[in-house]
């Protein structure tokens, strides 16, 4: 099973892992903030339709669904490939594994990313503040054995990714994106 992350870029998809190197020792994990001024119920919608607004999303290569999951969301699976600031393509499966309208969504990430986020949603005066906590490994051998030197060039790109997919999801929503920070924890 082969899969591709565009411009070229082919490589065992989604399938074992035993294709891929042992995930990274050491998880990247990641604290997503955005304010914006849709409401919690738009935004939760709106990350359970990532293809409805990956065309706004320069980085997104190809998001396609898989499964449509159940009416709050779970079960949802995507397949994505993201062409990341620094030039490396990233495939991954996301899946839904818990969903509640329009407070919180959990996704199992599977592929060149292994781990979890999970995405709370609170609404305020201004609209939506939206909180995705993630972390993840690497299965790609060259990430993983360049991660030690490259690890600020990974994050920088994570951070930047997540910026434009923020801003491509509040363009499509019709609404505003008043604030945004990512940053890695360690």
């Amino acid at each position: 099973m082969y899969g591709s992350a565009g411009a070229g870029v082919k490589r065992p998809a989604y399938g074992p892992l035993s294709l891929r190197a042992r995930p990274s020792l050491t998880p990247y994990r990641f604290v997503t903030q955005l304010r914006t001024t849709a409401t919690p119920d738009e935004v939760h919608g709106a990350l359970l339709r990532p293809e409805a607004w990956a065309t706004g999303w320069g980085e997104a290569v190809h998001i396609v669904r898989v499964a449509p999951g159940d009416d709050q969301g779970a079960g949802s699976v995507f397949e994505a490939a993201v062409r990341a600031p620094a030039g490396y393509a990233i495939a991954a499966r996301v899946e839904i594994i818990e969903a509640t309208r329009p407070v919180r969504l959990v996704a199992r990430l599977t592929g060149d990313l292994v781990g979890t986020g999970t995405w709370t949603f609170r609404g305020d005066e201004a609209g939506t503040v939206a909180r995705l906590d993630m972390t993840a490994s690497t299965t790609r051998r060259w990430m993983n054995a360049a991660a030690p030197l490259s690890r600020p060039l990974f994050e920088w790109s994570h951070r930047i990714v997540m910026r434009h997919a923020a801003r491509a999801a509040t363009d499509h929503l019709g609404a505003d994106l008043l604030a945004f920070r990512s940053t890695p924890v360690r």
